[in-house]
Protein backbone atom coordinates (compact mmCIF):
# COMPACT_ATOMS: atom_id res chain seq x y z
CA UNK A 1 0.00 0.00 0.00
CA UNK A 2 1.51 3.29 -1.12
CA UNK A 3 1.28 6.38 2.09
CA UNK A 4 0.46 10.14 0.74
CA UNK A 5 2.23 12.78 1.89
CA UNK A 6 -0.66 13.71 3.89
CA UNK A 7 -0.69 10.43 5.40
CA UNK A 8 -3.70 9.11 3.23
CA UNK A 9 -3.52 5.42 2.11
CA UNK A 10 -3.47 4.85 -1.26
CA UNK A 11 -4.36 1.71 -3.10
CA UNK A 12 -2.07 -0.87 -4.15
CA UNK A 13 -2.21 -2.14 -7.62
CA UNK A 14 -2.38 -5.65 -8.18
CA UNK A 15 -1.39 -7.41 -11.99
CA UNK A 16 -0.45 -10.34 -13.78
CA UNK A 17 1.45 -9.38 -17.26
CA UNK A 18 0.86 -12.44 -19.65
CA UNK A 19 1.99 -11.28 -23.14
CA UNK A 20 5.23 -13.14 -24.07
CA UNK A 21 7.82 -10.77 -24.99
CA UNK A 22 10.63 -12.39 -26.75
CA UNK A 23 11.91 -16.54 -26.96
CA UNK A 24 8.92 -17.76 -24.33
CA UNK A 25 10.04 -15.14 -21.86
CA UNK A 26 7.29 -12.67 -19.74
CA UNK A 27 8.73 -9.68 -20.22
CA UNK A 28 7.43 -8.85 -16.60
CA UNK A 29 5.82 -10.23 -13.57
CA UNK A 30 4.59 -8.27 -11.25
CA UNK A 31 2.08 -8.71 -8.03
CA UNK A 32 -0.82 -10.33 -9.24
CA UNK A 33 -3.90 -10.96 -8.95
CA UNK A 34 -5.77 -10.57 -12.27
CA UNK A 35 -6.40 -13.71 -14.12
CA UNK A 36 -5.50 -13.96 -18.04
CA UNK A 37 -7.08 -11.40 -19.97
CA UNK A 38 -7.03 -11.32 -23.99
CA UNK A 39 -7.57 -7.73 -23.89
CA UNK A 40 -3.47 -6.53 -23.63
CA UNK A 41 -3.01 -3.55 -25.21
CA UNK A 42 0.25 -1.37 -25.62
CA UNK A 43 0.61 1.90 -26.43
CA UNK A 44 3.64 4.26 -26.88
CA UNK A 45 3.62 7.91 -26.57
CA UNK A 46 6.57 10.03 -28.26
CA UNK A 47 6.22 13.66 -29.30
CA UNK A 48 5.51 13.89 -32.91
CA UNK A 49 5.05 9.88 -33.20
CA UNK A 50 1.84 9.13 -34.48
CA UNK A 51 0.22 12.50 -34.08
CA UNK A 52 0.50 12.32 -30.70
CA UNK A 53 1.38 15.97 -29.52
CA UNK A 54 1.37 15.53 -25.21
CA UNK A 55 4.42 15.39 -24.62
CA UNK A 56 6.36 18.63 -22.29
CA UNK A 57 9.78 18.90 -20.79
CA UNK A 58 12.47 21.62 -19.58
CA UNK A 59 15.14 22.21 -16.89
CA UNK A 60 14.82 24.21 -13.96
CA UNK A 61 18.59 24.82 -13.21
CA UNK A 62 19.86 26.82 -9.84
CA UNK A 63 23.35 27.15 -11.35
CA UNK A 64 23.53 30.94 -11.45
CA UNK A 65 20.77 33.85 -10.99
CA UNK A 66 21.08 33.82 -15.10
CA UNK A 67 19.74 30.56 -15.40
CA UNK A 68 17.93 30.65 -12.21
CA UNK A 69 15.52 33.01 -14.17
CA UNK A 70 15.67 30.95 -17.42
CA UNK A 71 13.49 28.96 -19.23
CA UNK A 72 14.47 25.53 -21.27
CA UNK A 73 11.25 24.03 -22.84
CA UNK A 74 12.18 24.90 -26.49
CA UNK A 75 15.82 23.42 -26.18
CA UNK A 76 16.15 20.30 -28.14
CA UNK A 77 18.25 18.86 -25.36
CA UNK A 78 17.60 18.15 -21.68
CA UNK A 79 20.33 17.96 -18.82
CA UNK A 80 20.54 17.01 -14.74
CA UNK A 81 23.66 17.83 -12.97
CA UNK A 82 24.80 17.72 -9.44
CA UNK A 83 22.61 17.02 -6.36
CA UNK A 84 19.36 18.90 -8.15
CA UNK A 85 21.70 21.89 -9.23
CA UNK A 86 19.78 21.51 -12.86
CA UNK A 87 16.58 18.89 -12.77
CA UNK A 88 14.40 17.55 -15.91
CA UNK A 89 10.54 18.14 -15.52
CA UNK A 90 8.85 16.00 -18.36
CA UNK A 91 4.90 15.16 -18.58
CA UNK A 92 2.65 13.42 -20.93
CA UNK A 93 -0.96 13.68 -21.21
CA UNK A 94 -2.62 10.05 -21.09
CA UNK A 95 -4.59 9.26 -23.84
CA UNK A 96 -8.47 8.26 -22.79
CA UNK A 97 -8.37 4.62 -21.70
CA UNK A 98 -11.58 2.77 -20.85
CA UNK A 99 -13.24 2.78 -17.64
CA UNK A 100 -12.04 -0.15 -16.83
CA UNK A 101 -8.31 -0.21 -17.38
CA UNK A 102 -5.64 -1.02 -15.23
CA UNK A 103 -1.87 -0.36 -16.36
CA UNK A 104 0.83 -3.05 -16.28
CA UNK A 105 3.36 -1.17 -17.54
CA UNK A 106 4.61 2.22 -17.78
CA UNK A 107 7.93 2.71 -18.71
CA UNK A 108 9.11 6.42 -19.03
CA UNK A 109 12.25 6.19 -21.77
CA UNK A 110 14.64 9.03 -21.85
CA UNK A 111 17.68 8.58 -24.34
CA UNK A 112 21.50 9.38 -23.06
CA UNK A 113 23.75 11.30 -25.64
CA UNK A 114 26.49 12.26 -23.22
CA UNK A 115 27.66 12.05 -19.49
CA UNK A 116 30.58 13.77 -17.87
CA UNK A 117 31.64 13.87 -14.24
CA UNK A 118 29.68 9.98 -13.57
CA UNK A 119 29.32 9.43 -9.95
CA UNK A 120 30.25 6.09 -8.69
CA UNK A 121 26.43 5.00 -8.32
CA UNK A 122 25.26 6.28 -11.97
CA UNK A 123 22.24 6.89 -10.00
CA UNK A 124 18.96 8.99 -10.79
CA UNK A 125 15.91 9.53 -9.13
CA UNK A 126 11.87 10.10 -10.19
CA UNK A 127 9.81 12.33 -8.42
CA UNK A 128 6.34 13.33 -8.95
CA UNK A 129 5.36 16.61 -9.38
CA UNK A 130 3.15 18.20 -6.90
CA UNK A 131 1.34 21.71 -9.33
CA UNK A 132 0.94 22.57 -12.87
CA UNK A 133 3.82 23.97 -14.96
CA UNK A 134 4.14 25.53 -18.47
CA UNK A 135 6.92 24.21 -20.24
CA UNK A 136 7.81 27.34 -22.18
CA UNK A 137 9.75 28.14 -25.26
CA UNK A 138 13.20 29.44 -23.88
CA UNK A 139 11.59 32.92 -24.28
CA UNK A 140 9.66 34.95 -21.72
CA UNK A 141 7.54 32.07 -21.02
CA UNK A 142 7.04 28.84 -19.20
CA UNK A 143 8.32 27.61 -15.69
CA UNK A 144 12.02 29.05 -14.87
CA UNK A 145 13.77 27.61 -10.75
CA UNK A 146 11.63 30.53 -9.65
CA UNK A 147 7.56 29.84 -11.33
CA UNK A 148 5.79 27.41 -12.72
CA UNK A 149 5.10 30.38 -15.60
CA UNK A 150 7.60 33.07 -16.46
CA UNK A 151 5.44 36.23 -15.09
CA UNK A 152 7.67 38.89 -13.18
CA UNK A 153 10.36 36.68 -11.99
CA UNK A 154 10.05 37.32 -8.33
CA UNK A 155 9.01 41.16 -8.73
CA UNK A 156 5.61 39.43 -7.35
CA UNK A 157 4.48 36.50 -5.91
CA UNK A 158 2.18 35.68 -8.28
CA UNK A 159 2.97 32.39 -10.48
CA UNK A 160 6.04 31.39 -7.79
CA UNK A 161 6.65 27.86 -6.93
CA UNK A 162 5.39 26.95 -3.36
CA UNK A 163 9.04 26.15 -3.53
CA UNK A 164 12.31 26.84 -5.53
CA UNK A 165 13.21 24.34 -7.63
CA UNK A 166 9.57 23.37 -8.18
CA UNK A 167 6.53 21.70 -6.06
CA UNK A 168 7.90 18.05 -5.74
CA UNK A 169 6.30 15.29 -3.68
CA UNK A 170 9.09 14.06 -1.66
CA UNK A 171 6.83 12.15 0.93
CA UNK A 172 4.82 9.96 -0.53
CA UNK A 173 5.58 6.43 -0.29
CA UNK A 174 6.03 4.34 -3.62
CA UNK A 175 7.93 1.48 -2.51
CA UNK A 176 11.23 3.13 -1.30
CA UNK A 177 10.33 4.37 1.80
CA UNK A 178 8.66 7.85 2.70
CA UNK A 179 10.13 9.89 0.14
CA UNK A 180 8.87 10.37 -2.56
CA UNK A 181 10.76 8.32 -4.83
CA UNK A 182 8.87 6.87 -7.55
CA UNK A 183 11.81 5.21 -9.17
CA UNK A 184 15.68 4.59 -9.48
CA UNK A 185 17.81 4.58 -12.69
CA UNK A 186 21.24 3.76 -13.33
CA UNK A 187 22.40 5.94 -16.60
CA UNK A 188 24.56 4.88 -19.11
CA UNK A 189 25.96 7.20 -22.44
CA UNK A 190 24.69 5.86 -25.79
CA UNK A 191 21.27 4.17 -24.62
CA UNK A 192 17.45 4.32 -23.54
CA UNK A 193 17.49 4.89 -19.38
CA UNK A 194 14.15 3.77 -18.65
CA UNK A 195 12.23 4.22 -15.56
CA UNK A 196 9.47 1.97 -14.37
CA UNK A 197 6.28 4.61 -13.43
CA UNK A 198 3.76 1.72 -13.00
CA UNK A 199 2.69 2.77 -9.61
CA UNK A 200 2.07 6.67 -10.12
CA UNK A 201 0.98 6.38 -13.29
CA UNK A 202 -1.84 4.35 -11.99
CA UNK A 203 -3.19 6.76 -9.70
CA UNK A 204 -2.95 9.18 -12.59
CA UNK A 205 -5.26 6.88 -14.37
CA UNK A 206 -7.60 6.80 -11.61
CA UNK A 207 -7.44 10.13 -10.63
CA UNK A 208 -5.95 9.38 -7.29
CA UNK A 209 -3.16 12.03 -7.92
CA UNK A 210 -2.92 14.53 -10.89
CA UNK A 211 -0.83 13.87 -13.44
CA UNK A 212 1.25 17.22 -13.21
CA UNK A 213 4.26 15.05 -14.48
CA UNK A 214 7.77 13.95 -13.41
CA UNK A 215 10.71 15.15 -11.71
CA UNK A 216 14.03 13.64 -12.68
CA UNK A 217 17.57 14.69 -10.61
CA UNK A 218 20.56 13.36 -8.87
CA UNK A 219 21.04 13.03 -5.14
CA UNK A 220 25.01 13.14 -5.78
CA UNK A 221 27.83 15.75 -6.78
CA UNK A 222 28.65 15.22 -10.51
CA UNK A 223 26.32 13.31 -12.70
CA UNK A 224 26.28 15.95 -15.66
CA UNK A 225 23.58 13.50 -17.87
CA UNK A 226 22.11 15.08 -21.23
CA UNK A 227 19.09 13.61 -22.75
CA UNK A 228 17.56 14.15 -26.24
CA UNK A 229 14.26 16.67 -25.74
CA UNK A 230 10.77 16.49 -27.37
CA UNK A 231 12.17 19.48 -29.62
CA UNK A 232 14.86 17.15 -31.03
CA UNK A 233 14.58 16.98 -34.42
CA UNK A 234 15.00 12.97 -35.13
CA UNK A 235 11.67 12.50 -33.50
CA UNK A 236 12.49 8.71 -32.79
CA UNK A 237 15.25 10.24 -29.63
CA UNK A 238 12.85 12.15 -28.10
CA UNK A 239 11.46 11.03 -24.60
CA UNK A 240 8.71 8.28 -24.53
CA UNK A 241 6.00 6.40 -22.27
CA UNK A 242 5.45 3.26 -22.84
CA UNK A 243 2.26 2.00 -21.58
CA UNK A 244 0.75 -1.89 -21.79
CA UNK A 245 -3.24 -2.00 -20.23
CA UNK A 246 -5.79 -4.03 -19.68
CA UNK A 247 -9.49 -4.13 -19.02
CA UNK A 248 -9.99 -5.66 -15.57
CA UNK A 249 -12.30 -8.68 -15.49
CA UNK A 250 -16.00 -8.43 -13.78
CA UNK A 251 -16.62 -11.04 -11.58
CA UNK A 252 -13.90 -13.33 -12.49
CA UNK A 253 -12.36 -15.08 -9.30
CA UNK A 254 -8.80 -14.53 -8.06
CA UNK A 255 -7.33 -17.95 -9.14
CA UNK A 256 -3.43 -17.09 -9.37
CA UNK A 257 -1.69 -15.58 -7.10
CA UNK A 258 2.03 -14.20 -6.79
CA UNK A 259 4.93 -13.87 -4.99
CA UNK A 260 8.10 -11.92 -5.03
CA UNK A 261 11.47 -13.43 -3.31
CA UNK A 262 14.03 -10.69 -2.40
CA UNK A 263 16.72 -10.65 0.12
CA UNK A 264 15.50 -8.61 2.89
CA UNK A 265 12.41 -7.72 1.37
CA UNK A 266 9.82 -8.43 3.55
CA UNK A 267 11.51 -10.19 5.86
CA UNK A 268 12.80 -13.03 3.46
CA UNK A 269 16.59 -14.08 4.36
CA UNK A 270 16.60 -17.33 1.55
CA UNK A 271 18.96 -16.22 -0.61
CA UNK A 272 22.66 -17.25 -0.87
CA UNK A 273 24.90 -16.34 -3.63
CA UNK A 274 28.52 -16.18 -4.63
CA UNK A 275 31.36 -16.27 -7.43
CA UNK A 276 33.33 -19.60 -8.41
CA UNK A 277 36.58 -17.98 -10.26
CA UNK A 278 39.19 -19.97 -12.56
CA UNK A 279 40.90 -16.81 -13.76
CA UNK A 280 44.18 -17.41 -11.72
CA UNK A 281 44.87 -19.92 -8.68
CA UNK A 282 44.27 -17.83 -6.09
CA UNK A 283 40.99 -16.79 -7.32
CA UNK A 284 40.80 -20.35 -7.70
CA UNK A 285 40.96 -21.02 -3.59
CA UNK A 286 38.89 -17.72 -2.87
CA UNK A 287 35.47 -17.32 -1.66
CA UNK A 288 33.24 -14.24 -2.75
CA UNK A 289 29.77 -14.74 -0.89
CA UNK A 290 30.43 -11.63 0.64
CA UNK A 291 30.48 -9.79 -2.49
CA UNK A 292 28.36 -6.64 -3.47
CA UNK A 293 28.60 -7.88 -7.13
CA UNK A 294 28.49 -10.99 -8.72
CA UNK A 295 30.09 -11.50 -11.85
CA UNK A 296 30.12 -13.68 -14.98
CA UNK A 297 33.12 -14.07 -17.53
CA UNK A 298 34.24 -15.54 -20.62
CA UNK A 299 33.18 -19.31 -20.75
CA UNK A 300 33.04 -20.64 -17.33
CA UNK A 301 35.67 -18.69 -16.28
CA UNK A 302 33.84 -16.51 -13.85
CA UNK A 303 30.46 -18.18 -12.89
CA UNK A 304 27.67 -17.46 -10.44
CA UNK A 305 26.33 -19.98 -7.56
CA UNK A 306 23.16 -18.44 -6.76
CA UNK A 307 19.63 -20.77 -4.76
CA UNK A 308 16.79 -18.97 -3.36
CA UNK A 309 14.94 -21.38 -0.44
CA UNK A 310 11.39 -22.01 -1.79
CA UNK A 311 9.49 -23.83 1.51
CA UNK A 312 7.73 -20.49 2.06
CA UNK A 313 5.64 -22.06 -0.55
CA UNK A 314 2.09 -23.64 -0.14
CA UNK A 315 2.44 -27.66 -1.03
CA UNK A 316 -0.76 -27.90 -2.67
CA UNK A 317 -0.38 -25.60 -5.59
CA UNK A 318 0.94 -25.78 -8.89
CA UNK A 319 3.91 -23.47 -10.46
CA UNK A 320 2.54 -21.85 -13.65
CA UNK A 321 5.35 -19.24 -14.04
CA UNK A 322 8.66 -18.62 -12.06
CA UNK A 323 11.59 -16.04 -13.24
CA UNK A 324 14.97 -15.64 -11.80
CA UNK A 325 15.85 -11.93 -12.36
CA UNK A 326 19.69 -10.41 -11.76
CA UNK A 327 20.70 -6.64 -12.55
CA UNK A 328 23.34 -6.29 -14.83
CA UNK A 329 24.74 -2.53 -14.48
CA UNK A 330 28.13 -3.43 -16.41
CA UNK A 331 28.81 -5.31 -19.45
CA UNK A 332 32.45 -5.84 -20.77
CA UNK A 333 33.37 -6.92 -24.52
CA UNK A 334 29.94 -8.19 -25.46
CA UNK A 335 29.70 -10.75 -28.09
CA UNK A 336 27.04 -10.82 -30.26
CA UNK A 337 24.85 -13.37 -29.11
CA UNK A 338 25.08 -11.99 -25.63
CA UNK A 339 23.72 -15.02 -23.95
CA UNK A 340 24.40 -16.95 -20.22
CA UNK A 341 23.10 -19.98 -19.48
CA UNK A 342 21.50 -22.03 -16.20
CA UNK A 343 22.34 -25.49 -14.71
CA UNK A 344 20.74 -26.86 -11.72
CA UNK A 345 23.44 -27.62 -9.26
CA UNK A 346 23.51 -31.36 -7.54
CA UNK A 347 25.76 -30.38 -4.33
CA UNK A 348 24.57 -28.57 -1.33
CA UNK A 349 27.27 -25.42 -1.40
CA UNK A 350 27.65 -22.75 1.15
CA UNK A 351 27.87 -18.82 0.40
CA UNK A 352 30.61 -17.82 2.67
CA UNK A 353 31.83 -14.19 3.76
CA UNK A 354 35.05 -13.74 1.61
CA UNK A 355 34.94 -9.97 -0.97
CA UNK A 356 37.83 -10.22 -3.32
CA UNK A 357 39.43 -7.57 -1.44
CA UNK A 358 39.36 -10.02 1.74
CA UNK A 359 39.80 -13.46 1.55
CA UNK A 360 38.27 -16.05 4.27
CA UNK A 361 38.63 -19.07 5.32
CA UNK A 362 34.76 -20.67 4.84
CA UNK A 363 32.15 -21.38 1.89
CA UNK A 364 32.23 -22.18 -1.97
CA UNK A 365 35.23 -21.94 -3.85
CA UNK A 366 36.31 -23.04 -7.50
CA UNK A 367 37.55 -26.28 -5.96
CA UNK A 368 35.68 -26.96 -2.75
CA UNK A 369 31.71 -26.15 -2.14
CA UNK A 370 32.77 -25.16 1.28
CA UNK A 371 36.23 -24.62 1.94
CA UNK A 372 38.20 -26.59 4.21
CA UNK A 373 41.59 -27.10 3.35
CA UNK A 374 41.72 -25.73 -1.15
CA UNK A 375 42.74 -29.27 -2.07
CA UNK A 376 45.23 -30.58 0.23
CA UNK A 377 42.63 -33.62 1.50
CA UNK A 378 40.26 -34.03 -0.35
CA UNK A 379 37.52 -32.98 2.15
CA UNK A 380 35.13 -30.56 0.99
CA UNK A 381 35.78 -30.49 -2.87
CA UNK A 382 33.87 -30.47 -5.63
CA UNK A 383 33.70 -33.93 -7.71
CA UNK A 384 34.15 -31.11 -10.74
CA UNK A 385 36.13 -28.14 -10.05
CA UNK A 386 33.97 -24.99 -10.78
CA UNK A 387 30.92 -26.58 -9.74
CA UNK A 388 28.43 -29.85 -9.26
CA UNK A 389 26.07 -29.36 -12.14
CA UNK A 390 23.19 -31.52 -13.75
CA UNK A 391 24.70 -32.08 -17.81
CA UNK A 392 22.07 -34.70 -18.44
CA UNK A 393 18.62 -33.63 -18.22
CA UNK A 394 16.46 -32.28 -20.66
CA UNK A 395 14.21 -29.28 -19.53
CA UNK A 396 13.79 -27.57 -23.75
CA UNK A 397 17.65 -27.02 -24.53
CA UNK A 398 18.21 -30.74 -25.28
CA UNK A 399 19.90 -33.23 -22.60
CA UNK A 400 22.77 -30.56 -21.41
CA UNK A 401 20.98 -30.04 -18.15
CA UNK A 402 20.67 -26.27 -19.49
CA UNK A 403 17.56 -24.40 -17.56
CA UNK A 404 16.99 -21.51 -19.10
CA UNK A 405 18.96 -18.95 -21.48
CA UNK A 406 19.43 -15.20 -20.95
CA UNK A 407 20.25 -12.74 -23.20
CA UNK A 408 22.58 -10.11 -21.47
CA UNK A 409 21.17 -6.02 -21.59
CA UNK A 410 23.84 -3.32 -19.30
CA UNK A 411 21.54 -1.50 -17.14
CA UNK A 412 18.79 -3.77 -17.35
CA UNK A 413 17.55 -6.92 -15.46
CA UNK A 414 18.50 -10.00 -16.67
CA UNK A 415 15.68 -12.87 -16.72
CA UNK A 416 15.96 -16.31 -16.50
CA UNK A 417 12.60 -18.46 -17.22
CA UNK A 418 13.49 -21.16 -14.38
CA UNK A 419 9.88 -22.47 -14.41
CA UNK A 420 10.31 -25.86 -15.04
CA UNK A 421 13.06 -26.15 -12.74
CA UNK A 422 11.05 -24.50 -9.95
CA UNK A 423 8.49 -27.53 -10.82
CA UNK A 424 11.04 -30.11 -10.01
CA UNK A 425 11.83 -28.10 -6.93
CA UNK A 426 8.73 -28.41 -5.52
CA UNK A 427 7.43 -31.33 -6.23
CA UNK A 428 10.79 -33.04 -4.49
CA UNK A 429 11.62 -34.46 -8.19
CA UNK A 430 15.32 -32.66 -7.91
CA UNK A 431 16.74 -31.35 -4.53
CA UNK A 432 16.85 -27.30 -4.48
CA UNK A 433 20.73 -26.76 -4.36
CA UNK A 434 20.57 -23.39 -6.96
CA UNK A 435 21.44 -22.82 -10.00
CA UNK A 436 25.29 -21.91 -11.33
CA UNK A 437 25.38 -19.62 -14.43
CA UNK A 438 27.51 -19.12 -16.93
CA UNK A 439 29.05 -17.52 -20.05
CA UNK A 440 29.20 -19.39 -23.43
CA UNK A 441 31.51 -17.40 -25.51
CA UNK A 442 35.03 -17.55 -24.46
CA UNK A 443 37.12 -14.63 -23.90
CA UNK A 444 34.02 -12.37 -24.03
CA UNK A 445 30.76 -11.15 -21.92
CA UNK A 446 32.06 -10.13 -18.85
CA UNK A 447 28.80 -8.63 -16.70
CA UNK A 448 28.41 -7.58 -14.12
CA UNK A 449 25.49 -7.90 -11.39
CA UNK A 450 24.44 -6.73 -8.14
CA UNK A 451 24.66 -9.49 -5.30
CA UNK A 452 22.26 -10.21 -2.32
CA UNK A 453 24.81 -7.98 -0.53
CA UNK A 454 24.31 -5.05 -2.44
CA UNK A 455 23.64 -1.72 -0.69
CA UNK A 456 20.91 -1.22 -3.33
CA UNK A 457 18.62 -3.22 -1.86
CA UNK A 458 15.91 -3.22 -4.94
CA UNK A 459 18.31 -4.00 -7.32
CA UNK A 460 19.59 -7.39 -5.10
CA UNK A 461 18.43 -11.07 -7.24
CA UNK A 462 14.60 -11.58 -7.55
CA UNK A 463 12.57 -14.70 -7.73
CA UNK A 464 8.99 -13.96 -8.87
CA UNK A 465 6.61 -16.54 -9.01
CA UNK A 466 3.10 -17.01 -10.38
CA UNK A 467 1.66 -20.32 -8.86
CA UNK A 468 -2.22 -21.71 -8.86
CA UNK A 469 -4.24 -23.63 -6.14
CA UNK A 470 -4.99 -27.19 -6.50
Amino acid sequence: MFISENGQSLPTYYYAVYGVAYDGFFSALRTASATQSDSMQFIELQQGINSYTGFDDTVLSSYSLTEKRTNYGGDDYIRIWSDGVRRVFLKAALPDLPADSLIDRATLRLYCYSERWPSATRMLYAYRVKNPWVEGSSQSNGATWYEFDYLDDQLSQENDWETQGGDIDRSTDFGFGANGIIAKKMFSQGGWVEFDITALANLWLDGSMPNHGIMIESLEKGNSVYFYSSEYNDAAYRPKLSITYHSQPQDTPESDFFIRLQQDVDDYDGFSDTILSSYSLKEKENNFGGEKYLRVWSKGVRKVLISADLSILPADITIQQANLRLYCYQWSWPSTSGILQANPVIQPWIEGSGTFNVGSFDGATWFEYDYVDGQASGAGDWQSPGGDIDMQWDFGYGANGVVSEAFLSENAWVDFNITQIVKDWHAGVMPNYGLLISGIRKGEDHAMFFSIDSDEIEFRPIIEMIYTKN
